[in-house]
């Protein structure tokens, strides 16, 4: 086998996982159940005490989001 036809076959099953399509994924695993359910995403925005000129919106929300890390203010 030349190093040409190998790399053709290394760069192959490099990107068979690419080929994957989004209903193979599996879903999210949640390590915060809460069995009372989220809170509603514009309650939870009207709650927030934020600096004077700040106001917060909702872009995305529960079932779609699960387990954020971090929010970002801009």
């Amino acid at each position: 086998m030349s190093s040409s036809q190998a790399m053709k076959k290394v760069l192959l099953l490099l990107l068979m996982p690419l080929s994957l399509s989004a209903s193979e994924f599996p879903v999210p695993y949640n390590s915060e159940p809460d069995p009372s359910g989220p809170m509603p995403a514009g309650e939870a925005a009207g709650k927030m005490q934020l600096p004077p000129g700040f106001k917060a919106t909702v872009f995305a929300s529960e079932p779609d989001v699960q387990n954020p890390m971090a929010m970002a203010c801009g």
